[in-house]
């Protein structure tokens, strides 16, 4: 069920089919070259879930491809769930940014998602997913380093028809789904879906005994599954004309999510480092010698975190983790005789996140957001506390295709155009006010000490990003392939990408030196004055480069590939939006990857086992100018900004394998293999050389069992299916071979080190359905995630050297449901 060997079937609108009947697999078409073709023609690595698959696996969001695709990875920090961070062979951005390009972007309808933000949403009659693997650009839309993932939905056919569904399950989980398709007359037909999903959150907020009022007290936010919830509704309407030789499919579709977000464990404390220093002094009883509060409220609330359950969690608020997503897309073809078609693609979004989760994982007024400001904070700058972004973005994509010199050439050419404007207002916190510190004084004429305890009293706040962005890109792009011979081809790809990308900053923070005066704009001009009463700074970058594609293509038969290729990708520079000066507003490059890639697939006989469907792809990435995130020191403090960080190198294997010993049986299985290190990688403190990348598990493996009952077919079919996904070990500390050098404390460096890392997990999945029971057109369904209630930490934000704190999220606990369908 993973790569050209993952699909088990789909209902009647997906192309990809792949159920085995008989013993056989039936093959599997895919569009990611624009145009209908068995997977195994395709010289390029490729994960294709049909909506069948989908289904079996409960697979309702972005995010729970994690678990099924090996190699692709999904991670949340403490920024909440629609700001995912995806990675793809180990290629991943450091954060995501309105101003930054990811490395493996979203496609719905065949139009990008840009920003990432908010695209985490639900996924309901879905056709297929595939997941484009290696360096993109010469074939559709925007470039890419990593490869692509690409949703598509269900569109309209000519038989009225549809389904209802719904679905109950712990948690208090309610979900209704269903789709209807109306052939309207031979020209036009419609499909229309919705969804609306309600379920309480995974994760309580426990009353940790401090009595109400007191610094770090949860006694009037306790409650009982109230974080990580789901309120989220869809919906989405597709029009197909069909007329001769003319084609027109629009999607129009609108989502939202108004939920609570996840819960953050905080883990580790670093009392030495950067503001880690500040909360020690202020929360923690540093500075008890001078008059200060002796309370060890840091070190106390993270023993109380390692003596629970990760569903039981302390905050300072309920994080909000609210989107709205517009959609609408338009894709015309028209066919000029048989050889030639022309395509355009047209695309418009529109989205809209508020978010502000307790980034600290501390009921304590530590980083992140905050409602109750300082009595200091100017009404005009809003109310601090969460991150209020929106994006919109429009594309449009001409595709002229087709084939010639008696099909012996099968070509492609295209132009793009991309426009996106976005802003973000992020007002928040670096150490919020302690009561204890408000009748406080310092009791020493030293500037830093008086520093401190005005902090205490006032708190210390700044914008982590207020700004306004706008990306612009355009590009040409062509590939082809040769047939020299019914068995040899060759594919070449080119593409011509130029980028703009133009940021507006216009942060403000609190003076280090003077907590008890109102933020105040920390925007300075090219000549380190400040801008004046407008706080704003407007810079602008362009950027292009040429990328390609050669791989050469032998086929022995009609069921086997074997293919090597040479891949060049490429991701635009740009600006941080946390800008505020010189340094911080220096634009990053681009960064480039080289793929060497070979691979095979095929569908064979293997005797006792039946028919076997197998993939795989051996490569080596040389990855240059990679865009990194890191604290720089500046006049005024520590800068955060995104720098180009050197070389590194990526090998690995990706392996797919489906086989079909009977009629009945199934068996699937799917791994990847990643091993991503810096060739070259100085900071101004370190070395880096040989450092590996984060967040990249080693080993990842998905395998899954299907056993459909041998019964009469007027009883319908009943199948029983088990998965397992196994992810190694990550970790997540960039530094960590100079941790003691960070930490310096032996006990604590050790701690550090421990909890940085991200434990390798298995999660079991099972699944007992009849469908089309009795001939009556209905599926009944019973399932249970997560069998055995593993917990496993899914992301993390390792800070141990700046802000002092260790900070992790986890995967969900067992869940169970049961769904109705029925089908008309």
């Amino acid at each position: 069920m993973l790569a050209s060997a993952l699909l088990l079937g789909g209902q009647s609108a997906a192309a990809q089919e792949a159920r085995p009947r008989g013993g056989t697999l039936e093959e599997i078409v895919v569009t990611v070259r624009r145009r209908s073709e068995v997977a195994t023609d395709v010289p390029m690595a490729i994960t294709v879930m049909d909506s069948r698959f989908l289904d079996e696996q409960n697979i309702n969001a972005i995010d729970n491809l994690n678990e099924v695709v090996p190699g692709l990875n999904i991670t949340q920090g403490t920024d909440g769930a629609n700001l995912p961070l995806i990675s793809l062979r180990g290629q991943r951005p450091s954060e995501v940014l309105l101003s930054m390009d990811p490395a493996v972007p979203l496609y719905y309808a065949d139009i990008v998602l840009t920003p990432v933000n908010g695209s985490n949403l639900a996924l309901y009659d879905i056709a297929n997913v595939q997941v484009v693997k290696g360096p993109q650009g010469t074939l559709f839309g925007r470039n890419s380093t990593g490869g692509a993932v690409l949703i598509t939905p269900m569109t309209p056919d000519a038989e009225f028809g549809g389904y209802l569904k719904g679905t109950v399950g712990d948690y208090d989980l309610y979900s209704i789904e269903g789709a209807i398709n109306l052939p309207v007359n031979d020209v036009l037909s419609l499909r229309i879906a919705g969804q609306k999903t309600v379920r309480d959150g995974y994760q309580s907020i426990v009353d940790n005994g401090i009595p109400a009022g007191e610094v770090g007290s949860t006694a009037e936010l306790a409650c009982d599954d109230c974080l990580w919830d789901e309120d989220s509704q869809g919906l989405r309407v597709v029009a197909s004309i069909e007329l001769g030789d003319f084609r027109n499919l629009t999607t129009v579709s609108y989502d939202e999510n108004d939920a609570i977000g996840k819960g953050i464990i905080a883990t580790d404390f670093n009392p030495d480092a950067g503001l880690g220093a500040i909360y020690n002094a202020i929360f923690n009883g540093g500075l008890a010698a001078l008059g200060g509060p002796s309370a060890t409220l840091v070190d106390d609330a993270i023993a109380r975190a390692k003596g629970r359950d990760v569903t039981d969690v302390e905050a300072s608020l309920k994080s909000r983790d609210e989107v709205s997503n517009l959609f609408f897309a338009n894709a015309t073809e028209f066919d000029i005789g048989d050889s030639l078609t022309i395509k355009n693609i047209f695309g418009y979004r529109k989205v809209e996140v508020l978010n502000g989760p307790d980034s600290d994982g501390t009921a304590l007024p530590l980083t992140g957001p905050n409602i109750t400001a300082s009595p200091t904070w100017p009404a005009s700058f809003g109310i601090p506390g969460y991150r209020d972004l929106d994006g919109e973005q429009f594309s449009n994509e001409l595709q002229v295709f087709g084939d010639a010199f008696d099909d012996r050439l099968e070509w492609l050419a295209g132009v793009y155009y991309y426009t996106m404007k976005g802003s973000e207002r992020f007002l928040a916190n670096n150490s919020g006010p302690s009561a204890d510190f408000a009748d406080l004084t310092s009791p020493l004429p030293i500037p830093e000490v008086e520093a401190i305890y005005a902090i205490g009293r006032y708190g210390f706040y700044n914008a982590s990003s207020i700004a306004d962005v706008e990306n612009e890109a355009y590009a040409i792009f062509g590939e082809g392939t040769w047939s020299f011979t019914d068995e040899l081809s060759l594919t070449l790809g080119l593409r011509q990408s130029w980028d703009r990308r133009e940021l507006t900053s216009k942060n403000i923070a609190t003076d280090f030196f003077n907590a008890a005066e109102p933020p105040r704009c920390v925007v300075l001009d090219r000549d380190g004055n400040p801008v004046g009463p407008s706080c704003s700074r407007t810079e602008d970058e362009s950027y292009s480069k040429p990328t390609w594609r050669m791989a050469l293509n032998y086929s022995p038969d009609y069921a086997s590939l074997f293919y090597g290729s040479i891949a060049t990708g490429y991701r635009s520079g740009g600006f941080q939006t946390r800008a505020k000066d010189n340094i911080s507003f220096e634009p990053f490059d681009e960064e480039t990857v080289l793929n060497y890639e070979v691979g095979h697939k095929a569908d064979w006989q293997a005797g006792f086992l039946g028919t076997v469907r197998s993939a795989v792809a051996v490569y080596y990435q040389d990855y240059g100018d990679i865009q990194k995130t890191q604290g720089l020191s500046t006049p005024d403090g520590i800068a955060t900004v995104v720098q180009n960080a050197g070389k590194a190198v990526i090998r690995g294997i990706d392996l797919d394998i489906t086989v079909a010993p009977t009629d009945n049986l199934v068996f699937s299985l799917g791994y990847a293999y990643i091993d991503a290190y810096y060739k070259e990688w100085q900071t101004p403190d370190f070395d880096n050389e040989d450092s590996p990348f984060v967040y990249i598990p080693d080993h990842s493996f998905f395998g899954n069992a299907r056993y459909t009952l041998p019964l009469d077919p007027a009883l319908g079919e009943v199948s029983v299916s088990g998965g397992v996904y196994y992810q190694s070990e990550v970790d997540t500390f960039q530094q960590l071979q100079h941790l003691d050098v960070l930490v310096p404390d032996p006990d604590e460096a050790a701690e550090a080190r421990a909890d940085q890392e991200l434990d390798e997990y298995t999660v079991w999945n099972f699944r007992l359905s009849w469908q089309d029971i009795m001939g009556s057109g209905l599926d009944a369904a019973a399932f249970i995630n997560n069998a055995f209630d593993e917990e496993y930490a899914v992301g993390s934000t390792p800070v141990i050297d700046s802000l002092g704190l260790n900070m992790k999220t986890y995967g969900a606990p067992r869940t169970f449901g049961a769904s109705l369908q029925w089908n008309f």
